[in-house]
């Protein structure tokens, strides 16, 4: 930033300043022995100035202009399946399914399974068995 552009970053925070009387509402303010009030009163002052300065900076340093065609262009646009990140997605998958049946299992270990719930279980350990190699046990209704 150059002395003609901060000479006006600081006249308008002046300005801004001066509009949103902050001197005069800090010299206002009264601490007491309450630690909630006091911090009360000095987040509110600090949220003023800090929004005179955001205000200010909004006023007068340009933004950077982005060409949106160049990097909507040059953006990855894979599917998140696809990408090396979730390479074992499938196999996360799996075994996040089979630790919240066996959680379940635990906690509800004396208690009856319904039939269809049987079927789906175990459809789902045949389909795990098949794709991964394993040999996981069926669920039976005894």
């Amino acid at each position: 930033m150059n002395q003609p552009k901060w000479l006006k970053f600081t006249k308008i925070l002046d300005t801004m300043v001066n509009k949103y009387n902050i001197g005069h509402k800090a010299s206002q303010i009264n601490l007491t022995d309450d630690n909630d009030h006091n911090r009360t009163l000095l987040s509110d002052l600090w949220g003023d100035i800090a929004k005179s300065f955001q205000r200010t900076a909004n006023k007068t340093i340009p933004s950077i202009i982005v060409n949106e065609d160049k990097s909507v262009n040059a953006h990855n646009h894979e599917r998140i399946r696809d990408r090396v990140a979730w390479a074992n997605h499938d196999i996360v998958k799996d075994i996040n399914w089979l630790r919240k049946h066996l959680h379940y299992c635990r906690r509800f270990k004396d208690q009856l399974i319904l039939p269809k719930t049987i079927v789906d279980i175990n459809i789902h350990i045949a389909r795990i068995n098949k794709k991964r190699g394993t040999q996981i046990e069926y669920v039976n209704s005894t």
